[in-house]
């Protein structure tokens, strides 16, 4: 017989010692997203109640296979060392009850992920676990679905309780309050509650945090006080293929605001995105947004299983909305191959979000690809630099031959671009190397334009004035896409990467598209 699939059921109520910003901190961005990497734990989610009753907090987790909850790799989350110290002072000043419910039967299961659901739980008492199924829930206006659990045989030691979990549209709360006021209270204890976050398997809540806080790991942080003010999150997801990809979070912390997807070019890491982001959050018709970006596939050593192609790139993309819980992006904004990515997202998967910018990119990989980054790659083997852990590297010769090709000659009697390229060409000579081979195969072969042609997410085309023959090749792509109306826009006195050289310029582009203009 297979095991049960189930629940992690807990109730919370923080005392009066703990401020609640650091409750939610320390939940939404610790706690939860900890359990939601393992594998078993399909989803969770957070409640607060709307019943007036305490405990306030309630928080669910999904669980497939019930007996992972006795597991060494579930367990060992509960106690030094992986249990932080941060965790630990903050459980003292918690009241928490902790149960185990094995699944019996559910109803419409899936309206589970709607947002901002309300949840009557019902919990019979230990006498009469009958009780708990005894009200037809499903003849209330509102009613979504209905799960039915027992106390687990995990927790066999404990009394046996019969549970319904009850979820109702939002917009019908007094019906909902209505009815519960009717019920009777002898043998079942009810309870109704509100969603107001949902898990993911990596931290995204930059709201709630009042303090840096860096996790033991040393992969996550949150930093307070950034770029305009604003809190930032670092931290990774990991891909379905095993890919670490590490994210950097930011903007406007309410959960809820738009997001922005940065996607950056091979050899390089989020940073060329940061004189971008400082201009950017100064601009007051752009302060509205949150901006994710992250280190794409190739700046590590581990590109995958299989090669790294256009299509795996955008797969990421939709990897990082998903397990940050973001349905849909307000834009994707991508230069040269992460240019390429952009449009691939608008390609494969439209449904993800409202819009797209390509950025100093083609819609055909050029023939001559595969001979001219082959010949990269042989200029840094034959350099054999080492990095870090004595880890290959892609080296100074190729990084001053790259910074070269992607700067306009002026940028270099410029102290303050001096410094941005000097920067730039850092991040690519630290590049690993085995990460550049395996990534730059994405850019040997590929065709969107017949995909192109059909489709229908708002797009943008833009480019750096002085980046070679793309201007003209970038005209035709934005004539050739969809009904030909999208706009094109071109970055004076920029080459390769115009946000680095030309932010100012960039960001009004940027900001002028997103509203409209």
């Amino acid at each position: 017989m297979a095991n049960p699939d189930g629940v992690l059921f807990v109730t919370m109520q923080p005392k009066e010692t703990l401020a609640l910003d650091d409750f939610n901190d320390w939940y939404n961005n610790e706690h939860g997203p900890n359990r939601l990497r393992l594998a078993f734990v399909e989803n969770g989610f957070r409640y607060k109640a709307i019943d007036g009753l305490i405990p306030e907090f309630m928080a669910i987790y999904d669980i497939k296979d019930m007996s992972n909850l006795e597991k060494e790799i579930y367990t060992k989350l509960r106690a030094p060392p992986v249990q932080t110290q941060r965790e630990r002072d903050t459980m003292k000043q918690i009241t928490i009850l902790r149960r185990f419910y094995d699944l019996v039967q559910a109803t419409h299961p899936t309206s589970l992920k709607a947002d901002n659901e309300l949840l009557l739980v019902a919990i019979s008492s230990t006498e009469s676990p009958h009780e708990a199924t005894s009200f037809d829930f499903q003849g209330v206006r509102g009613w979504k679905s209905t799960r039915t659990f027992k106390t687990s045989q995990y927790e066999a030691a404990r009394p046996a309780q019969d549970v319904q979990m009850h979820a109702f549209d939002p917009t019908q709360v007094e019906e909902v309050k209505s009815q519960l006021s009717k019920l009777p209270r002898n043998d079942v204890d009810y309870r109704l509650f509100q969603r107001f976050y949902t898990f993911g398997a990596a931290p995204r809540d930059h709201l709630s945090p009042q303090k840096d806080f860096t996790f033991p790991d040393g992969l996550s942080k949150v930093l307070v006080k950034q770029t305009g003010g604003f809190t930032a999150i670092e931290s990774y997801i990991t891909t379905s293929d095993g890919v670490v990809l590490p994210y950097r979070l930011e903007g406007h912390p309410d959960s809820s605001s738009p997001m922005i997807v940065l996607i950056n070019s091979i050899l390089v890491d989020w940073r060329i995105w940061d004189k971008f982001i400082e201009v950017f959050f100064k601009d007051p018709r752009t302060q509205k947004y949150q901006i994710l970006r992250f280190n794409a596939r190739g700046r590590s050593e581990n590109t995958g299983p299989t090669g790294v192609t256009v299509d795996t790139l955008a797969s990421d993309v939709i990897e990082l909305l998903d397990t940050l819980t973001v349905p849909k992006a307000a834009a994707v904004i991508g230069v040269s191959l992460g240019g390429a990515t952009a449009l691939n997202v608008a390609l494969r998967s439209p449904d993800r979000l409202d819009a797209f910018i390509s950025c100093d990119t083609n819609a055909l990989a050029p023939p001559g690809n595969p001979k001219a980054w082959n010949e990269r790659i042989e200029m840094a083997e034959k350099e054999g630099k080492r990095g870090e852990h004595d880890v290959a590297i892609v080296g100074e010769d190729l990084a001053e031959a790259t910074v070269r090709r992607w700067f306009t000659a002026d940028s270099y009697t410029d102290a303050d671009k001096a410094q941005e390229i000097a920067r730039v060409k850092s991040m690519v000579e630290t590049n690993v190397l085995a990460g550049f081979k395996g990534a730059v195969k994405a850019l040997y072969e590929y065709d969107f334009r017949a995909a192109m042609k059909s489709s229908t997410v708002r797009g943008m085309f833009l480019v750096g004035a002085s980046d070679g023959a793309l201007p003209k090749t970038m005209k035709d792509m934005a004539a050739s896409y969809g009904d030909g109306s999208s706009l094109l826009a071109e970055i004076e006195g920029a080459g390769h990467l115009p946000m680095v050289e030309q932010p100012e310029q960039f960001t009004e582009a940027v900001a002028r598209f997103l509203n409209g203009n």
